[in-house]
């Protein structure tokens, strides 16, 4: 078909050709004018111009047969390059052809060898995959498929630990001896291969080396001694592995996340300098020390339910997001020392049950340690809580530390229980601060504390005394219905706003020794039953202490100008007047 059209456009070339060629040539000679010439003279004229004129068309005719000739020759090479450009593409397609084909039938010699039962050939297949994926770089993800699908195969090391011996005066039984126990140490050296494989071209320090990939799937797989330093991970998927002996994960980095949901690390854990785009660490085990120094966690990082049997290590880490530590469980020494948590942080149901330690940590978000557990000692000395903190209903069995602490937003420690004692001395409550409910067994330290908003204390129990000497409160401070069951101590303490101590039972001695109440202070039906100092206590505004009783057998101490006069249905007790000659302090 494409000959023809060629046939025919190169007739119509040469028609053209013609045309053009002869349009300036006249079709008759020009006539003859008559003159002094003789007529046949004339005659002989007129023959030579039809003569040039028939050697014009014939010149013309010739040169447009040249011209055609011309465009044949055009033609014949344009089809001459059209056929040799077919035949390299065909000889291109077949190379590419056969090409693909040997890759193909060394991928499925290296995936058959993979199957074999030598460890041997299956190390060769390795390296065969290995070969394909370094020379072909758009087979490179291919490859890692197919490696990672061997790590996935079902494969439980065969334990070499020598069985328990027979209790004493046992018989051992009749018959042959027990088998041996075997290791499949061909299958271990095989995995093994193939880890260091994959270590070798995910880490980018080698750039001849590392392979572009966009996943990275070894779920339910078993993973022994991995060394992944310093590998970068476009996405990574370890849900229900077990790590067997060390993971080292140090300096690597996670660009689309990392997925270790309920996975298991029966050895250390080294995630040290490690980047995070997302974490999910949701249900892990780890049965060895867990490392995550200066690690950084650009998204979400969630820890929920996950179990530290030996210590956890935080130091120095940054949760860009969300950090989710629900129902997580502490065995062991836990640092959080210089946390930054950028997002929320989440602690609800958490159990700590050694040292806890989240010295000079900073909240930028909300800190919820709602229903916590510290078993141990909970340090939160230097930390900053910028968002709201939520310590509702934790129970502190260890001693508490939060000197020098600052809490911005408000702090809620409602039905608290600090069994060790707590040490809030130099914190900064620059909001509402709420401990109604608590209960301190323990030595409750407020020493020098500032409470610049509402302080709540109402119906809080303080057995082993309570130290308030020199604490700011700035706002209402409510300890109504609360019980001091130690020695309470609030002297030089200010009282800027009004405080309120109704119905509050002090059985320990009660030091008010220098305290200013610059608001309303209330004391109605208060009950001093240990000794009450409240010498140099400044009252610039209403005070009350209407039904307030004073046991009779202990020592107190008033300002001039105030006595005890005793109530006549109970001898024991007293009540509080001011003499005549002091006036009472004017209302505001």
């Amino acid at each position: 078909m494409i000959a023809v059209v060629a046939i025919g456009f190169i007739l119509v070339a040469i028609y053209v050709s013609y045309l053009i060629l002869a349009a300036p040539i006249p079709d008759t000679p020009p006539a003859t004018t008559e003159t002094s010439q003789s007529s046949q003279d004339a005659a002989s004229q007129d023959t030579d111009r039809e003569l040039a004129i028939a050697q014009m068309r014939a010149e013309a005719r010739r040169n447009a047969l040249a011209a055609g000739a011309g465009f044949v020759a055009i033609a014949g090479l344009i089809l001459a390059l059209r056929r040799q450009q077919h035949h390299e593409r065909s000889t291109a397609n077949t190379e590419d052809d056969a090409l693909q084909r040997r890759i193909t039938d060394a991928r499925i010699r290296a995936v058959e060898q993979l199957g074999s039962d030598n460890p041997a050939v299956r190390i060769g297949g390795l390296h065969n995959l290995e070969r394909i994926g370094q020379q072909h770089t758009d087979l490179r993800q291919v490859v890692l498929d197919e490696i990672c699908s061997y790590l996935r195969l079902p494969y439980t090391p065969t334990s070499t630990e020598p069985s328990a011996p027979l209790p004493a005066r046992q018989f051992e039984p009749v018959g042959p001896p027990p088998a041996e126990a075997t290791t499949d140490e061909g299958e271990r050296e095989v995995r093994l291969i193939a880890q260091e494989i994959m270590q070798r071209h995910l880490n980018p320090n080698r750039e001849d080396l590392y392979w572009e990939h966009s996943r990275l799937n070894l779920r339910n797989a078993r993973l022994d001694n991995l060394l992944f330093r310093g590998c970068h991970l476009t996405w990574a998927d370890f849900i229900n592995v077990t790590f067997g002996g060390g993971a080292d994960f140090g300096g690597a980095s996670f660009e689309g996340g990392a997925d270790f949901g309920g996975a298991s690390f029966e050895g250390g854990a080294d995630f040290r300098d490690v980047t995070f785009g997302g974490a999910d660490f949701g249900g892990v085990t780890f049965t060895s020390a867990a490392f995550f120094q200066s690690a950084t966690f650009t998204g979400g990082a969630d820890f929920w339910d996950v179990t530290f049997t030996s210590a956890a290590f935080f130091r120095d880490v940054t949760f860009g997001g969300g950090a989710d530590f629900r129902d997580a469980t502490f065995t062991s020494a836990t640092y959080f020392w210089d946390v930054t948590f950028g997002g929320g942080a989440d602690f609800r149901g958490a159990t700590f049950s050694a040292d806890a330690v989240f010295r000079g940590a900073t909240f930028t978000g909300d800190a919820d340690f709602w229903d916590v557990t510290f078993t141990g000692d909970a340090h939160f000395q230097l930390a900053s809580f910028e968002g709201g903190a939520n310590f509702r209903g934790s129970t502190f069995t260890g001693h508490t530390v939060l000197p020098g602490a600052t809490f911005t937003g408000d702090a809620h420690f409602p039905l608290a229980s600090f069994v060790g004692g707590a040490d809030f001395r130099d914190v900064t409550f620059a909001s509402l601060s709420v401990f109604r409910g608590a209960t301190f067994p323990g030595v409750a330290d407020f020493w020098d504390v500032t409470f610049s908003g509402d302080a709540h204390f109402q119906l809080a129990s303080f057995e082993g005394g309570a130290n308030f000497w020199g604490s700011t409160f700035t706002g209402h401070t409510v300890l109504q219905g609360a019980t001091f069951t130690g020695d309470a101590h609030f002297q030089l303490a200010s009282f800027e706003g009004g405080a309120n101590f109704w119905g509050s039972t002090f059985t320990g001695h009660t030091v008010l020794q220098g305290a200013t109440f610059t608001g309303d202070a209330h004391f109605q039906l208060a009950s001093f039953e240990g000794g009450a100092d409240f010498r140099d206590v400044t009252f610039d505004s209403i005070m009350v202490f209407r039904g307030a009783t004073f046991l009779e057998t202990v020592p107190h101490q008033f300002p001039d100008g105030w006595v005890l006069e005793p109530i006549p249905t109970d001898p024991r007790r007293s009540r509080l007047i001011r003499t005549a000659e002091t006036p009472p302090p004017a209302a505001p």
